[in-house]
This record gives C-alpha cells, sequence and structure tokens, in this order.
C-alpha cells in the first residue's frame, strides 16, 4: 500500500510542480505585458509632444515669412523711394562683394572712410521715411 501511497505523492507533486511552472510563466508573460503597454503609452507620449512641437514650429514659421515678406516689400518700397530721389541703393550683398575685391587692405584709410558718409546719410534718410509711413 505504501507503494501506491508513494506513486499518488509523486504525481500530485509533479501536478503542483507543473501547476507552479505555469504560474510562473503566467507572472512573466503578464508583467511583459504591462511593461510593454507601459513602453507603448510613453511611446504614444512621446509622438504627441513631438507632433505639438512641430505644430508650434510650423505656426511660428508661418508668423516670421509672413514679417519677412511684409519687411521685404518695406524694403522694395523704401528703394523705389530713394531711386526716385536719385540716391543709388547699395544692398548688403554689393558691399560684401566690394569688400572682398579689397582683401589686400587691412585697415579703413581715409577714401573708404568718407565712402561711408553718404552711406549713413542714406540710412538716415530711410529710418526717417520708414518712421513717417508708419505714423
Amino acid at each position: 500500500m505504501e507503494c501506491a501511497n508513494n506513486a499518488g505523492t509523486k504525481s500530485s507533486e509533479k501536478k503542483m510542480k507543473g501547476d507552479q511552472d505555469a504560474m510562473r510563466t503566467v507572472e512573466c508573460l503578464r508583467g511583459r505585458l504591462l511593461a510593454e503597454r507601459s513602453a507603448s503609452r510613453a511611446a504614444k507620449e512621446n509622438v504627441d509632444l513631438l507632433a505639438k512641437k512641430l505644430k508650434e514650429l510650423e505656426d511660428r514659421l508661418k508668423i516670421e515669412v509672413k514679417a519677412r515678406e511684409k519687411a521685404e516689400k518695406k524694403l522694395n518700397l523704401l528703394k523705389k523711394k530713394l531711386e526716385s530721389l536719385g540716391m543709388t541703393v547699395v544692398t548688403e550683398i554689393e558691399n560684401h562683394d566690394r569688400n572682398l575685391q579689397k582683401t589686400d587692405e587691412d585697415d579703413l584709410d581715409d577714401d573708404s572712410t568718407a565712402a561711408l558718409v553718404p552711406t549713413l546719410q542714406a540710412c538716415q534718410q530711410i529710418h526717417q521715411m520708414a518712421q513717417k509711413e508708419s505714423r
């Protein structure tokens, strides 16, 4: 009879061990599922945040483009006014090109300083015109 009891005990031990392994597997899978859900939620929040930042940057870009277009229109208007007054308009690019041609000169001499005076006067006139237009 003891053999029968021993056999029954061994099978119940195997069954309990099998149940414990199954429970461990279920708990492990449950933990992995929760971790994946958490990672997925964090990734979704990150995507939402990046989308919000992108939208804000697009809006700021639209505002900046409109401001630039407005400034370009005003610049062209002021250029036309200067040209109608008989003044030549010198752009920064033209000034830069001239400066590149004079690479062998290190310091400003009297002639180049004198050339800046009309430019300063033109800038002052542009500023005055812009102030009058804004009023």
